[in-house]
């Protein structure tokens, strides 16, 4: 073992988890997931890609891979993270654009993505389309990304209800993704969330929670090591029918 083994263990402040699976019924995985440490920030991307004849899995991967070099290309000293994460996000869809235009069996794919980062002890995030972020403290969950689909805004209309959208036939429907529009609208958090020493955040794609309940996902989640409970979650979604790709990515934040 190195000398310096243990002065580097004990500067590590999140534990990762993280799983995917193509599920019960989908020829293959179009999800694509990153982790990576870079200038002081841990950053976790899902992405859950759209588009026929391998389109998604190539805008999948598209996305991840291009928000990964914006980050690794970037001074976070320098640079507020929340505008890198708009920057990245924004590079990704320029580069999904461009190969779906320059491959016709490519046209029009495109992907859903949300991204995490943590750095000095705050979390940020940001996300376009339906892959969600939830947050982890004190045995409760909140989801602290909304849903950019139909759906959420009939809900936010109050035209439907929460239990209306459960079965809608429109709810996988999304009104924002990587590859759509040329200038993409982006959310930014007014604030990044300060973080408390056993804090967990997770993100997912939405063959997650199409399945399994909130109230699965805490129990799971704030019960196991970061990667069983990836494993768990993911085998559980497989055992309600599995009907979509599935990935998960799980932190747990274990200090300073």
């Amino acid at each position: 073992m190195p000398e310096n083994a243990s002065a580097e263990a004990a500067k590590i402040s999140l534990v990762i988890g993280n799983h995917s699976h193509v599920g019960m019924v989908r020829p293959e995985n179009e999800d694509y997931l990153g982790y990576y440490s870079h200038d002081g920030a841990d950053v976790v991307i899902v992405a859950d890609g759209m588009g026929g004849h391998a389109g998604g899995k190539v805008a999948s991967r598209v996305a991840v891979e291009t928000i990964r070099d914006v980050f690794l290309g970037a001074s976070l000293d320098a640079e507020p993270l929340f505008e890198v994460m708009a920057r990245a996000l924004r590079a990704a869809n320029l580069n999904i654009r461009t190969e779906s235009a320059a491959d016709a069996r490519l046209k029009g794919m495109g992907a859903t993505c949300a991204i995490a980062a943590v750095r000095e002890g705050r979390l940020f995030h940001s996300h376009l389309g339906d892959c969600r972020v939830y947050f982890l403290r004190g045995g409760e969950l909140s989801r602290i990304t909304k849903d950019h689909t139909v759906v959420q805004r009939l809900l936010d209309g109050g035209i439907i209800t929460a239990e209306e959208a459960k079965v809608h036939p429109e709810k996988n429907i999304v009104s924002r993704a990587l590859g759509g529009r040329e200038d993409p609208e982006i959310d930014i958090p007014a604030e990044p969330i300060r973080l408390e020493v056993g804090d967990r955040f997770l993100l997912c794609s939405d063959g997650l929670f199409d399945l399994v309940t909130d109230e699965e996902i805490l129990d799971i989640a704030s019960k196991n090591h970061p990667q069983e409970a990836c494993q768990k979650l993911v085998a559980l979604a497989n055992e309600k029918g599995g009907r979509d790709n599935v990935t998960v990515q799980i932190g747990l934040y274990t200090g300073p």
